[in-house]
């Protein structure tokens, strides 16, 4: 932790430089490293992860990492938006995709979150997290309770050696759980296997009936399922989950992307035949307008009769209780979406982190999505802390596990961590391999420039536990009168300590910041940008690199465009950065949207509108400010569309109207 310009983020590439090299690592390190699951093929040099929260910040670090001399690429350095998204889609499967329909839709503009949830993210973590593993457990121990009950010998004996394991009744110690029912699962994986075979041999002679009726069976229930398909997936896309809905592990045998055809009609006719029978058997009404009671209506008598509909019902509900302990470990990991489902609809009432009104069942928030995946990432990571678990991935039991264990690296690394939430920084963490366990972050609680970031030592200390906090404060970057300006920003809320010692027998002397108010135009402002500018370049013998700061990103170009005017006599080219993109040489001044400036650094840093920029961010308009004025080495200038706004009111006799004074 440190302020702007004391070299956090070169120590972080510094120590990730070290640490890619054997030769660099001490004893103990290299022997961890090269005594690593063989499994992985990557190697120690390439597995390594830097997170940061921009895509500007990541094009930043690649060019620092070259200037460091360390290969970095774009799988190495990521955003975390994007990983996110990768992440979900393509490793645990939480978001749709062409072939998980069941999976959410990211939407970041969605409503429902409760106002003040994104200062109490960990709070929120940890209710959902409980109440999803004591939801889970309990749905464990009542289905081995069930199973102990059954007149059936070999149900009842599994019954009692699961109950054995899940007592005595901890609602918290799930990986004690899932290792002890490790000596079940061939037992349980046999048992559902003979009830599966039982309920396949009564639904297929229920099919070779109706085909041996009439040939054209399939090929009409084929036509059938054209005619609903498209009513059924806008069906699925604007419902709202049901208060009594919970995840359906039964049905994981036929996952996949929707056939059509005679097969896809076979599959359709299997699962509406099980869906009726386990109703039946539920005594539970099929659920209105869903695609399998349409079929199971157009199907009327050609399906099971009754009384083999409840000899099979009651096998499904068997073999769902069996099957829980089949693969529970998959089971955990796989319906972990259905349970979040399950408890944001019956959480909404208390508006503690939603909002009353509707859900689409469908949608999720980015931050919803961290706490899937921290569940997840965490759940993996406590299990694959033990070596003999890593060991036996192959294992059906435990092969869940992979898709994780295949993601972590070595190595991983954050830069501006603050603009992470912790639950972010967290499933970060959690992506570094259990035997290292090697995360290293930097950054500055005053230059959050997020609503959700951390905003506490505390906060790391939970998203990482055990973490080491480090502070540095010697900067190498601001005169001493711009270090003074940054100090009494932060002051002006109370932010975190700002202590910040100039190097010794360096002469860090400067200019005061300067100030013009009431300028209402972009002419305006660009002329007097453009005397300032003109002030700087008669000091040096070459102007130095300039950044022009706006509120707004639709001000870029209008205000480059003025300013370009203003010095086109000066032959000084003035480049707009329209969101954030870095192009330009260092001599070009380079109009940004202050939101893209974080990482960046200047000469001479200009702000425009900064009373605008106090009414737009009112939560973050000091550390806008903050970080905005850091950029600057020894060239700082605001402008007011008015007044200077009233957190700044008390700084006035800092200002210069202009630096040739």
């Amino acid at each position: 932790l440190g302020p702007p310009g004391t070299g956090k983020t070169t120590t972080l590439i510094r120590r990730l430089g070290q640490k890619l090299d054997l030769e660099f690592l001490d004893e103990d390190e290299r022997s961890l490293v090269e005594n690593l699951d063989p499994t992985i093929a990557m190697p120690h040099a390439d597995s390594w992860l830097m997170f940061t929260p921009t895509t500007l910040l990541q094009q930043y670090l690649k060019e620092s990492f070259s200037r460091e001399g360390v290969p970095a690429s774009d799988r190495h350095v990521r955003t975390w938006t994007d990983y996110q998204r990768e992440f979900a889609r393509n490793i645990i499967g939480l978001l749709r995709t062409p072939k998980k329909r069941s999976g959410f839709v990211l939407q970041h503009n969605v409503d429902y979150l409760a106002d003040d949830i994104y200062c109490d993210l960990t709070s929120w973590f940890d209710h959902f997290n409980d109440w999803q593993q004591a939801t889970f457990l309990g749905r464990l121990r009542s289905a081995a309770h069930e199973l102990s009950t059954m007149e059936e010998g070999r149900l009842a004996r599994l019954g009692g050696s699961l109950l054995a394991v899940l007592e005595p009744n901890d609602p918290v110690d799930i990986v004690r759980v899932l290792r002890g029912l490790r000596a079940e699962f061939k037992e349980a994986r046999a048992v559902a296997a003979e009830l599966q075979a039982d309920i396949d041999d009564a639904i297929r002679r229920a099919l070779i009936l109706q085909v041996n009726r009439d040939q054209r069976f399939l090929d009409d229930l084929a036509a059938f399922l054209d005619s609903v398909r498209e009513s059924a997936n806008r069906s699925v896309d604007e419902g709202e989950v049901g208060e009594d809905e919970q995840e359906d592990e039964d049905e994981d045998d036929e996952e996949g992307p929707p056939r059509t055809g005679r097969r896809g009609a076979e599959i359709a006719f299997r699962r509406a035949l099980r869906t009726q029978a386990r109703a039946l058997a539920n005594a539970r009404p099929l659920r209105k307008g869903a695609t399998t009671t349409k079929i199971i209506d157009w199907l009327g008598n050609r399906g099971l009769n009754a009384d083999d509909q409840m000899r099979v019902g009651h096998k499904l509900l068997r073999r769902a209780r069996v099957r829980l302990f089949v693969n529970p470990v998959k089971s955990y990991i796989d319906g972990i979406a259905a349970r979040y489902r399950v408890y944001r609809q019956s959480h909404r009432s208390e508006e503690r982190w939603y909002k009353i009104g509707t859900i689409r069942r469908t949608e999720i928030h980015p931050l919803e999505l961290d706490l899937l995946l921290l569940s997840i990432l965490r759940f993996a990571s406590s299990l694959l802390a033990f070596s003999d678990v890593r060991r036996d991935l192959e294992d059906t039991y435990w092969a869940a596990l992979q898709p994780v264990h295949n993601s972590y690296r070595n190595q991983i690394f954050a830069d501006e961590a603050t603009d992470f939430s912790p639950v972010q920084l967290a499933c970060m963490s959690a992506l570094s391999h259990p035997a290292t366990r090697s995360f290293f972050a930097c950054g500055d609680f005053n230059q959050r420039l997020s609503v959700y970031g951390a905003r506490t030592a505390a906060a790391i200390q939970w998203a990482v536990p055990g973490i080491e906090i480090e502070r540095i404060i010697i900067g190498y970057r601001q005169s001493r009168e711009l270090n003074e300006f940054a100090r009494q920003i932060v002051r002006i809320r109370g932010g975190d300590d700002y202590d910040v010692v100039l190097p010794e027998h360096v002469d860090r002397d400067g200019m005061s910041p300067v100030l013009a108010e009431n300028m209402r135009s972009n002419e305006a402002v660009g002329i007097w940008l453009a005397e300032r500018v003109t002030e700087i370049e008669t000091f040096v013998s070459q102007l130095p690199t300039v950044s022009v700061l706006v509120p707004e990103e639709d001000q870029v170009i209008p205000l480059a465009r003025a300013l370009g005017e203003a010095l086109a006599i000066q032959n000084v080219n003035v480049v707009p950065c329209s969101n954030g993109q870095v192009i330009g040489q260092d001599n070009d001044i380079r109009v940004f949207d202050v939101q893209h400036i974080k990482g960046l650094e200047f000469e001479a840093v200009f702000f425009k509108d900064v009373d605008r920029l106090a009414v737009i961010f009112p939560d973050l308009f000091d550390k806008f400010l903050y970080v905005g004025a850091t950029r600057a080495a020894t060239y700082l200038g605001l402008t007011c569309s008015g007044q200077l706004p009233d957190p700044l009111s008390n700084l006035r006799p800092i200002f210069s109207a202009r630096w040739n004074d």
